[in-house]
């Protein structure tokens, strides 16, 4: 129970910290998907299982989950035109920069669904096969030491994957005065 309860209060910290006070109501998907992701992960370690993980389409199909959600998300704070605008001119850039600026965000927006389903699936697929190749040499004890090293992997990925999704739901509920005041704030630390 107080595993449970020190993992929730991370959560809240973290959404919190990235999102603000609108960060509890996204604890649930974050959550969510930190227990889906590690026990996906963790199951290619027991002798006999694949990741899921391991398998691009489920990578893809959290990421897609997390990108939608995300968007979703930002109508739902902002209203769609106020949330189509930041694509266009984001906070701060001059107005005649929107031609330049839209493709670049819409290529933003799409290689995050990429990045994360690549960089979850490759890192989980590569530990998987090493382990495996091993296990085919050396059945017993060479193995372990990059079994250990797996349950490291999968629970750093899992919050890797979670990071991202709470950054990218906090940039997409973020009011415009809340991302400017946000930005001097980032920048008086530097």
């Amino acid at each position: 129970q107080i595993v449970l309860e020190d993992g929730v209060a991370a959560m809240q910290g973290m959404l919190h910290d990235y999102v603000g006070h609108k960060g509890p109501r996204y604890l649930a998907i974050v959550t969510t998907m930190f227990v889906f992701i590690l026990t996906g992960n963790l199951m290619g370690l027991i002798p006999g299982l694949k990741s899921p993980t391991a398998n691009i389409n489920v990578t893809l199909g959290c990421a897609l989950t997390v990108a939608v959600y995300y968007h979703l998300q930002g109508v739902k704070e902002q209203g769609l035109g106020h949330y189509l605008k930041h694509f266009a001119a984001p906070p701060g850039a001059p107005i005649f920069l929107a031609p330049i600026m839209l493709p670049f965000e819409i290529i933003s927006h799409l290689s995050r669904v990429l990045s994360l389903s690549l960089r979850l699936f490759g890192n989980i697929f590569g530990e998987d096969l090493v382990i495996l190749i091993l296990f085919s040499i050396i059945p017993f004890l060479v193995p372990l030491p990059m079994m250990f090293l797996g349950l490291i992997t999968a629970s750093l990925q899992a919050f890797i994957f979670v990071l991202l999704t709470t950054i990218y739901l906090g940039g997409a509920v973020a009011s415009e005065h809340e991302q400017h005041e946000h930005g001097e704030m980032a920048a008086g630390e530097v």
